[in-house]
């Protein structure tokens, strides 16, 4: 659980809550349970993520798994496999309730 800003660059496995922006490197690989407020991920997600405003999948990204989030970016060359689900701002703060206690 964090309030700031966090990147990852290498392997980690999982549960994570930052109140802050989550940048995920190219090389990184991130697998669990991901609750973040927005999101940059130009490496590998797997799991269930949920992002509070935009998360952007850049090109050579690979996603697979459950996302919720309020807004999405996928670029060319990103691959995605999975469900998506488009919640709002109360949504978010209920799921995210969920991790503070």
């Amino acid at each position: 659980i964090s309030a700031s800003d966090i990147r990852i660059d290498g392997k980690f496995t999982g549960k994570l809550y930052t109140k802050g922006k989550l940048v995920i490197g190219e090389k990184a690989l991130v697998d669990g349970v991901v609750v973040c407020n927005s999101a940059d991920i130009w490496g590998t997600i797997e799991g269930t993520f949920t992002v509070g405003d935009i998360v952007t999948f850049r090109s050579g990204s690979s996603f697979d798994g459950s996302l919720k989030t309020i807004r999405i970016c996928i670029e060319m060359g990103a691959e995605y496999s999975g469900d998506c689900t488009i919640i709002d701002e109360v949504e978010f703060k209920s799921i995210s309730a969920e991790y503070m206690r």
